[in-house]
């Protein structure tokens, strides 16, 4: 079954327009604003024009028109085609409408029943999928779009020459923040940054304007999910991320055009800090109080304050960090962690994963209910630990352990404690090659 496109006169003629700017604003989590600024020449009264080679993804309740010079000029409707030019298309937009079937030259009327294939010619119904068979559309205009299209319908008060601002919401654009931290032996690091921008939208978009955005904002849409040097100094590409007014953007302008074709990624240097102060440690955490007895191995994290006497000092947006060891003339690949938007001043840390040679041992020894003095009841819990380091060095451990919620009070503790919150206690462990330490702690919970 062949289509075959029989023009006719036209019935609206679509308004030649100017492209004068595109800008668009990438979010990191499937959502682009995309700001169009056109140059059309209108006459007085109504009229129609179209905008095609749009995204198939985009949201046309979010489509906004408003001229941008003076003079009177009223939208009157917006209407988006999302679908393309094709014959399942075609077809389905044409149901119980007439259509001109032509076989071995000869011309019958039908009428669509389905996109399928399915006609009603002379009162019968007719399966055609012949591949001689040719589909006359007679009343289609000339000007359909092959792509996503747009069309405005207005009302012209003002001059000839008029300039609008269409702003539009689309899915399938989003970016991410991408960390590559070499370590070397020496306590320092490099830190190369990156983003990866990701059009997955159905539709070309070379924008003179792209500004990148990560945070979390709050959305109520339908669909939409929720919208990141040498000598010890940071140097960049582009312009540095930037906290807006609010606190809860970061946003950073590219400062250039960039063409981003559909189904194709875009990864854009950030910028690259050497000299960069990074400290190793091993961390024990447990968030389970309540458990009898665990088995815990020490994570390894690393660590580097986003501080200027550290070699940061930025605002570094969310994204996946990829940790490597420099070790001479190879590089090992030790793990990888996500972080989130981090405000300068604040801590960046990731685990490469976990210790082989530190492991602990974790027993509830003696839990106990007692009457309160107020009358209330409370339980007094007995907490041993044993850690273990078979490695060939001594090791320094941070143990923490998350409280269960309540009233809670350390009465006795074979180590110091520290509270880094309310909800945590925090043990500084060193662990001598090949030995052991051990901890017992009390807690009373109200």
């Amino acid at each position: 079954m062949r289509i075959f496109l029989l023009w006719t006169a036209l019935v609206l003629a679509t308004v030649a327009l100017a492209q004068d700017q595109t800008q668009v604003t990438v979010y990191n989590n499937d959502l682009a604003l995309v700001r169009l600024v056109k140059t059309v020449k209108l006459e007085a009264g109504r009229a129609v024009i179209t905008l095609d080679q749009l995204p198939q993804a985009l949201d046309p309740s979010t489509v906004q028109v408003r001229a941008l010079d003076q003079g009177p000029l009223t939208i009157l409707s917006r209407t988006f085609s999302s679908s393309p030019l094709n014959p399942y298309d075609l077809l389905r937009s044409r149901v119980g409408q007439k259509v001109i079937l032509e076989r071995n030259g000869v011309r019958q009327e039908a009428t669509v029943l389905s996109p399928d294939g399915l006609f009603l010619i002379n009162g019968q119904v007719v399966w055609d999928r012949s591949t001689d068979t040719t589909i006359i559309f007679p009343d289609l205009s000339p000007e359909l779009p092959a792509t996503p299209a747009l069309a405005i319908e207005l009302e012209n008060g003002g001059a000839l020459n008029r300039t609008l601002e269409i702003t539009f919401f689309t899915r399938g654009l989003s970016w991410s923040g991408t960390y590559a931290l070499v370590l070397s032996g020496s306590g320092q690091a490099d830190l190369d940054a990156s983003a990866t921008v990701m059009n997955f939208s159905g539709a070309d978009l070379v924008a003179d304007q792209v500004t990148l955005v990560s945070g979390d904002i709050n959305l109520t849409m339908p669909g939409f999910g929720f919208f990141e040097g040498r000598g010890g100094g940071v140097e960049s590409s582009l312009a540095a991320p930037v906290l807006d007014q609010s606190g809860t953007l970061l946003t950073l302008d590219l400062g250039r055009g960039l063409a981003l074709r559909q189904n194709e990624s875009t990864q854009l240097s950030l910028f690259s800090a050497t000299g960069v102060q990074a400290a190793r440690k091993l961390q024990i955490n447990n968030g389970d109080f309540y458990s009898p007895e665990l088995e815990l191995a020490a994570r390894n994290v690393i660590e580097i304050a986003n501080t200027t006497a550290a070699g940061l000092g930025s605002p570094l947006p969310r994204g996946l960090v990829r940790i490597f060891q420099r070790e001479e003339d190879q590089l090992r690949f030790l793990g990888e962690d996500s972080i989130g938007n981090l405000a300068p001043g604040e801590l960046l840390a990731v685990t490469t994963g976990s210790s082989i040679t530190v492991r602990a041992k974790r027993t509830a020894l003696n839990v106990q209910e007692e009457p309160g003095a107020d009358g209330r009841g409370r339980t007094v819990y007995t907490i041993g630990y044993v850690v273990r380091n078979s490695g060939p060095a001594a090791e320094n451990v941070d143990l923490r352990e998350t409280l269960p919620s309540g009233s809670t009070q350390v009465t006795e503790s074979s180590l110091p404690p520290q509270h880094p919150n309310a909800s945590t206690l925090l043990f500084m462990l060193s662990v001598p090659a090949g030995g052991a330490v051990e901890l017992r702690y009390t807690l009373v919970v109200e």
